[in-house]
């Protein structure tokens, strides 16, 4: 009986701890405590995208002209504790980089919404050929960069 109950209380330990160490790749609609724009600029570049191309072909597939992002700060992300993911359709598409992170934690409390979801208009680009080579699809905002 006592075995039981180890092999019941292991399995679990082992149920929370795979759950915590996976990744988020999609998320349920958030209605965002803000909505940021830079009156259709789109300069604000997102890294990491090269990681989400089935995302973005996704996305890209069967997308409109009129795009939104959640921007999704990441407490828990292991890596880097001020990390901001971007979703498109409920999808994770990438990450503002390390520096744009880090600015944008300021520009949250600045406005008083400090560890909120917020959004912007997106756009994506690329996703052509060149030499007969593919190219990855990249994600723009429309959102005031940190200069």
């Amino acid at each position: 009986m006592t075995e039981l109950i180890v092999i019941a209380a292991l399995l679990v330990l082992w149920l929370i701890f795979r759950q915590r160490g996976q990744k988020r790749e999609s998320i349920k609609s958030q209605h965002p405590a803000h909505h940021w724009t830079d009156n259709g600029n789109f300069d604000f570049e997102v890294v990491g995208e090269s990681s989400y191309q089935p995302a973005l072909k996704k996305i890209a597939n069967s997308a409109t002209e009129n795009l939104t992002a959640l921007l999704v700060p990441e407490p828990d992300n292991a890596h880097d504790k001020l990390a901001v993911a971007v979703y498109i359709s409920a999808l994770k598409v990438g990450y503002l980089s390390r520096d744009d992170a880090q600015d944008f934690h300021e520009r949250l409390r600045d406005k008083g919404l400090a560890a909120q979801i917020t959004s912007c208009d997106v756009r994506i680009y690329g996703g052509g050929q060149k030499n007969g080579k593919k190219l990855m699809l990249g994600v723009w905002l429309d959102m005031k960069p940190f200069n």
